[in-house]
């Protein structure tokens, strides 16, 4: 669909938190992206609820359009987040996982 592709990216440097199999931080699963306020604090909410609890509601402009990004988490770990992606994927197919900044 448009504004989405798939990327791999690849470091010419050391990565801050990389152990060889995994890179430590903080990461998020976006489940969600509304343009009603109401409707991203509900979902959160229920994330919430439902474990994960540091669940957050973003705020962002998209071409001068505001959307209400849901983000569940925090993971510790890219491989946590990659877990909590899968779990995610059945009820939010298009979820994936993004780093804090």
């Amino acid at each position: 669909n448009a504004g989405l592709a798939r990327v791999r990216i690849t470091s010419v440097g050391a990565i801050e938190g990389f152990t060889g199999t995994d890179i430590a931080g903080n990461f998020y699963v976006q489940v969600g992206a509304f343009s009603m306020k109401s409707n991203a604090e509900r979902l959160a909410a229920r994330l919430s609820a439902s474990g994960f609890e540091k669940t957050r509601v973003e705020e962002a402009d998209v071409d001068g359009t505001t959307f209400w990004r849901v983000q569940a988490g925090v993971f510790p770990s890219l491989n946590a987040a990659e877990e909590g992606k899968e779990r995610l994927a059945r009820e939010f197919p298009g979820a994936f996982v993004i780093a804090d900044r």
